[in-house]
């Protein structure tokens, strides 16, 4: 079963979002090489721990862990993507290494579409991954090629059941348990203006 907190919604994050919006859109953004999700990414220099910490204040247990990634994750990063990206993203479902994620939707209400959508393993019935998951007949082994064979998997559509879905809207912080599977819905618009604006954060626990 999911914790209490499997997902935590909060309208009106931010007492200043044109402001942070404003400041999103001013920076220069680049694709990741080996990134399975669509569109570019951009960091700030600004310091985003407080806004951290407030998001951390949403979650019932201890966040406090030390980012456990070799290549680290810079807190607060932005992320855009346009209509045409949907067609290059690896995946459409995953999970995440993190126990929590967070996403604020920086986008305005009417250019909104999507938000973030739920699963459910068809054969396994399993919301979250693990070793029922990993187990169960179809899912791919280890071998040549395999982490290529994994996002072909949760790619397929024929493999989920879609369960429900948290509709975004401008200045609202998602946060969701990342192994969960998940995936991002409605990619739109066809410049940084128009298309699906958001922020992001991670959270770590110690003995996940």
């Amino acid at each position: 079963m999911l914790k209490s907190q499997s997902i935590i919604v909060i309208d009106d994050f931010y007492h200043n979002p044109i402001e942070i919006r404003k400041h999103a859109l001013s920076l220069d953004y680049k694709q990741k090489n080996g990134a399975t999700y669509p569109g570019m990414e951009a960091t700030s220099e600004r310091n985003w721990e407080i806004v951290r910490n407030t998001l951390m204040s949403y979650i019932n247990e201890d966040v406090s862990a030390p980012c456990p990634k070799s290549d680290g994750f810079a807190q607060g990063k932005f992320r855009i993507a346009v209509a045409n990206d949907n067609k290059k993203r690896l995946d459409n479902v995953h999970v995440d290494q993190q126990k929590y994620s967070g996403i604020i939707y920086l986008t305005p209400n009417v250019l909104c579409q999507g938000g973030v959508a739920f699963y459910k393993h068809k054969k396994t019935g399993e919301v979250f991954f693990n070793k029922t998951v990993i187990q169960s007949k179809g899912f791919p082994t280890v071998g040549d090629d395999f982490h290529k064979r994994v996002l072909s998997y949760f790619k397929d559509d024929n493999n989920w059941d879609k369960i429900g879905e948290i509709p975004m809207r401008f200045n609202r912080a998602v946060i969701i348990m990342a192994r969960v599977f998940h995936g991002s819905t409605g990619i739109f618009g066809d410049s940084m203006e128009t298309g699906r604006l958001t922020q992001h954060f991670e959270f770590y626990t110690y003995d996940k």
